[in-house]
């Protein structure tokens, strides 16, 4: 089914969230009344949420509206992220753990003989260009996560940490890297409010919400 082809009485009260990335998408899901995630450049995440707020604003209410009672928005994006101790960190096990997470996605892309049109690239130096990916040291993660919070229009960050080839000590090490020390500093940046994250498997961080409405990232 059709993201339009749903009907209000199908999913009323339910909180929705459109992924995908375009402004006619962002349009559609502010009609809709839907949470909003997307990814690319901090440019053009700026355009898509500003596109999608007016909108959201305009149709809050009307009979497509699917989440009346939502009065703050979910915008948010997702990133790569990758906290080292220092920059020889990043070019010894975070440039090549890419390599190969970018390889793994591709494979079956590969298996055809075709790759992705885009959103994905091998260099991780291009994915934190084109704001894919968040890496560097901690203060260095700061910088970032604070630009985007404050040129990006978005509330809400999404931070993965699919790496294609980091050994489980390591792993480990990461993500506390987050829960202790950085998800407090990125909570103060973007504004959050009352959220417990915790690792799961699939290599996130998901926040265990509390009643009331937060502003968190998995």
């Amino acid at each position: 089914m059709t993201l339009s082809a749903i009907s209000a009485s199908q999913v009323r009260r339910i909180p929705l969230t459109e992924l995908r990335l375009s402004r006619d998408f962002a349009r559609l899901a502010a009609r809709r009344g839907m949470h909003m995630v997307g990814g690319g450049p901090i440019p053009v995440l700026k355009e898509l949420t500003a596109a999608y707020r007016e909108e959201i604003k305009r149709y809050q209410g009307h009979a497509e509206d699917l989440n009346p009672h939502l009065t703050e928005p979910t915008v948010g994006a997702i990133r790569h992220i990758y906290v080292a101790g220092d920059e020889s960190e990043v070019e010894q096990i975070a440039r090549p753990a890419y390599s190969v997470f970018y390889h793994n996605i591709t494979k079956l892309w590969r298996d055809f003989r075709t790759l992705p049109d885009y959103g994905f690239t091998p260099d991780l130096a291009v994915a934190c260009k084109f704001d894919v990916a968040i890496v560097g040291t901690a203060e260095e993660v700061r910088d970032e996560v604070g630009r985007f919070s404050e040129q990006s229009g978005c509330n809400y960050l999404v931070l993965s940490f699919a790496w294609g080839r980091i050994e489980s000590r390591r792993f480990a090490s990461l993500v506390g890297a987050i829960c202790d020390k950085g998800y407090a500093t990125i909570c103060e940046i973007l504004n959050l409010r009352e959220a417990v994250v915790s690792p799961t498997p699939s290599g996130s961080l998901s926040p265990q919400r509390s009643k009331k409405r937060s502003n968190v990232f998995h």
